[in-house]
């Protein structure tokens, strides 16, 4: 009996802990220790890192705790709480949509190298510009309150 390994030298990129646009690249499904696992990939869309792809690990479920139904729901801007139950949803349906998420730097298990984790996902939207509140004029007896 033979059994094959291949062989990879390729380095991932660890981009600085922070928030980043991207646009969901690829969705894969592996089977992993605790079961059908998907790696999706974002592609950094702008600034420094542009290009740079970071692989986000989720389950593949989508409960009402599940990060997969999270990140779903940032990405479509929709809740899945009004879709009904035993839905099927086509998740590469989300390659090409944009949105943010937050990256996290961590060390590898062999303490060798660090590797960036997804914390978080976010929808893409325009930063608001709001304005200061009025200051508050002090009560007829100076007190604010």
């Amino acid at each position: 009996m033979t059994i094959n390994a291949t062989v990879s030298n390729q380095s991932f990129a660890v981009v600085p802990a922070d928030v980043y646009p991207v646009v969901v690249s690829k969705i894969e499904e592996k089977e992993m220790e605790f079961g059908p696992t998907l790696i999706v990939g974002f592609t950094v869309s702008d600034g420094e890192y542009a290009s740079t792809v970071i692989s986000g690990l989720a389950s593949k479920s989508l409960n009402v705790k599940a990060k997969l139904r999270g990140w779903v729901e940032a990405i479509t801007g929709k809740s899945l709480s009004t879709v009904a139950e035993g839905t099927v949803v086509d998740l590469e349906k989300l390659v090409g949509k944009a949105c943010r998420i937050t990256v996290s730097v961590v060390p590898g298990k062999d303490g060798t190298g660090e590797f960036n984790r997804v914390t978080a996902v976010l929808p893409l939207r325009a930063m608001k510009i709001v304005a200061p509140p009025a200051p508050v004029a002090p009560a007829a007896n100076g007190d604010l309150f």
